[in-house]
């Protein structure tokens, strides 16, 4: 006596097990856009409203601080509210490209990379913001603060909001990439391009280093966020088949010889 399983299809009269419905949730690409526009403006706004940039150079002397938040501290404030505002929205758009990439059933490590890396870049921009919104407050001439201190602050705050930053947004990027590359979710190119983006991300962890890797910070940050963008609108809702054709459901029977 031997039991052997047989597949067979389903006959066309059997109707359909409808597929449970799940909540989409807020729109990446939406998100994207939301966390690049505050990050942009996080930039430009301190100088346009203020007529001072929001931040110093974390090359600056303590004597060249100080005198920095003798006249710019409320740049610095704005800049610090902006980028603050702009952690929430990238911490959002983490957990739904990782409850997304999730429903798309992808179960490799990729999804857990990126949740991992945007968590982390959200959690070091918050803390950028509180040590550079810190330095704007104590920069107050009547806390007789010392600029060795404001500097101290500064140093934190870049570094943080750079290489503490970008480098694990490139893992939330490469997250998504790896597998949206395997799966041809979005086209070739585009997951190339994020793959690219993200190795200069990594590359920045130099900037601890040697200030000669600054110019990767603004590559990767606005690069990221860039793709990101694209991505959260051209992902799919669901794995397209490569026939273009879902396959035949088949149940298992079981008989007796």
């Amino acid at each position: 006596m031997t039991t052997s399983a047989i597949s067979t299809p389903v006959s066309a009269g059997t109707p359909a097990r409808p597929e449970p419905r799940h909540p989409n949730g807020p729109h990446a690409g939406a998100l994207a856009i939301i966390t690049t526009a505050l990050v942009v403006a996080a930039v430009a706004l301190p100088g346009v409203i203020t007529g001072h940039q929001g931040y110093v150079l974390p090359t600056a002397i303590p004597g060249e601080v100080r005198a920095y938040f003798d006249t710019s501290a409320d740049a610095a404030r704005l800049t610090a509210l902006l980028q603050f505002a702009a952690a929430i929205p990238l911490g959002i758009l983490t957990a739904t490209l990782y409850a997304h990439l999730r429903r798309l059933g992808i179960t490799v490590p990729g999804p857990s990379i990126a949740m991992f890396g945007g968590v982390a870049a959200s959690a070091a921009m918050l803390i950028s913001t509180s040590a550079l919104y810190a330095a704007a407050e104590l920069g107050d001439p009547a806390r007789g603060v010392s600029g060795e201190v404001l500097s101290a602050l500064t140093v934190l705050a870049f570094a943080a909001g750079g290489a503490g930053y970008v480098v694990p947004l490139g893992l939330l990027v490469a997250g998504v990439a790896v597998p949206a590359y395997i799966l041809r979710l979005v086209p070739r190119p585009l997951a190339l391009a994020g793959l690219v983006v993200a190795l200069v991300c990594e590359v920045a962890t130099l900037d601890l280093l040697s200030h000669g890797f600054d110019p990767l910070l603004p590559i990767g940050r606005f690069g990221s966020l860039a793709w990101l963008i694209a991505v959260g609108f051209i992902l799919p809702k669901a794995v397209r088949q490569r026939t273009g054709r879902a396959p035949a459901r088949r149940v298992g029977a079981s008989v007796a010889s």
